[in-house]
């Protein structure tokens, strides 16, 4: 749904969580793979990807429509995760 003439679409409202751009494109020009997950549902992917683009992120994977439970990654090599509060920033 297209927002009324002259409102603001909320992913033009959304900025970076605080310290995570920064560090997210420095993983991605160490050479790291950055896949990003969340909870949005798959029909607010061309918002989210827009978003990410317009806040100048990097990203390999977009996993969406997780839940908003526990989420566990199994891998066959070395792995690491950071879990983030909901617009917490980097703490």
């Amino acid at each position: 749904m297209k927002p009324a003439a002259g409102a603001q679409h909320w992913s033009d409202m959304v900025s970076a969580v605080p310290g995570m751009l920064s560090w997210v494109n420095s993983l991605e020009r160490d050479g790291h793979v950055i896949v990003l997950t969340t909870a949005r549902k798959e029909s607010h992917r061309a918002e989210t990807e827009r978003m990410l683009r317009l806040n100048g992120f990097c990203w390999d994977l977009l996993i969406m429509g997780l839940t908003n439970g526990e989420r566990v990654v199994v891998n066959d090599g070395p792995c690491s995760a950071v879990e983030l509060k909901t617009n917490g920033g980097m703490q």
